[in-house]
């Protein structure tokens, strides 16, 4: 609970909000890159319309990762609840990956 503490109030600053609006810009930038021009904007806002505190919108393929980049389009999302989201993090394991895609198919 400390650590959230001292963040917020570092965040207040000026310097922290420098920091702050630096990686926002770099992750909106990062976005737009790896969105396909053919992407459908109106069902990706429905993804996350469909999310909460309790189910976050995921990105199947990470969009920053060693091994693979994927892209920002409604293919590459889904709505899953917060925990496993959480629990994910950056992480890709190719075999999981060919699971679900067999599933789907």
């Amino acid at each position: 609970m400390f650590h959230r503490q001292v963040l917020k109030a570092y965040r207040d600053t000026p310097n922290g909000r420098a920091v702050q609006n630096y990686h926002s810009a770099k992750r909106r930038a990062t976005l737009l890159q790896q969105q396909p021009s053919w992407a459908d904007e109106e069902k990706m806002k429905e993804f996350f319309k469909s999310s909460s505190r309790e189910y976050h919108v995921d990105h199947i393929i990470p969009l920053n990762h060693p091994l693979v980049s994927g892209l920002n389009c409604e293919f590459n999302l889904r709505v899953i609840p917060a925990k496993e989201n959480l629990q994910k993090g950056n992480k890709f394991d190719l075999m999981t990956y060919n699971d679900e895609v067999e599933l789907q198919l």
